[in-house]
């Protein structure tokens, strides 16, 4: 077995949320992401993205590198970068969290002090924020088993 681990960082975004670029950053994550066995959930609004990742500490390690570089976003700083037991967005390859809404993903939506804060290096209200979140598991389709009774085609 591979070690897992989660990576947790803030970034000022320099797109705006509901633009193409972050519709190109939704569709790599979409596309990517099961390729490399990586999960995570990105929080955006106006003024930040906040990120969790979780996969195996290479695959973590090479995206981060790649992050770095991104230039949707910069000032890149990572609040977390541990070890886990197991994943908190198994079912997500990434779930996206719009701070702009009304009614976020998860109810996730941290005040813009408390954003500042851990920017700031004072993440432990914003971590505490993540960790208390409420992630509800995606249920797998059910998919039933012919019966007896049903004609089978045979080739």
């Amino acid at each position: 077995m591979h070690d897992l681990e989660s990576l947790i960082y803030i970034s000022r975004p320099a797109i705006r949320p509901h633009s193409i670029e972050l519709l190109d950053i939704a569709d790599a994550c979409l596309r990517n992401n099961p390729l490399h066995d990586l999960t995570g959930f990105l929080y955006f609004d106006r003024s930040f993205f906040v990120q969790v990742l979780e996969g195996e500490s290479a695959r973590i390690e090479t995206l981060c590198a790649t992050l770095l570089d991104d230039p949707r976003h910069y000032g890149m700083h990572v609040l977390r970068r541990a070890p886990i037991l197991r994943r908190r967005f198994a079912c997500w390859d990434m779930a996206l969290c719009d701070g702009t809404s009304p009614y976020p993903l998860f109810g996730f939506k941290p005040s813009r002090k408390l954003l500042e804060a851990a920017k700031q290096g004072d993440a432990s209200a914003l971590l505490s924020a993540i960790d208390s979140m409420s992630v509800p598991v995606r249920a797998a389709p059910i998919v039933a088993a012919p019966s007896s009774s049903e004609p089978h085609l045979s080739s």
